[in-house]
């Protein structure tokens, strides 16, 4: 290990946390929460797992079901109503906010 001139003591992981938000700004789930002594090796396991699930999510086609208002107020739109993005003239239903 390299000694670093002035260095007075050493940062040893213990622990983490974390809590994924979704769109709507609210948690997906729980804090997730872990101490010990492997605790970066857990994080980048479980920060995978994580990724691995919210991926799964992202790539699930699910039919959009719009009423009869819904679909009127797209036609007349201009402009996205969550990101305020012009719609343009390829406009889809659910254009990606990421």
């Amino acid at each position: 290990m390299q000694t670093i001139p002035g260095k007075t003591a050493s940062h040893i992981p213990c622990g983490y946390a974390y809590l994924i938000i979704g769109p709507n700004g609210l948690p997906l789930k729980p804090v997730t929460v872990y101490r010990g002594s492997d605790a970066v090796d857990h994080f980048i396991t479980s920060i995978i797992r994580e990724k691995d699930i919210l991926a799964k999510k992202l790539h699930t086609i699910t039919p959009m079901h719009m009423t009869t208002q819904d679909l009127e107020e797209f036609q007349k739109a201009t402009h996205c109503n969550l990101c305020k993005k012009w719609l343009g003239k390829d406009r889809v239903r659910d254009h990606d906010h990421l």
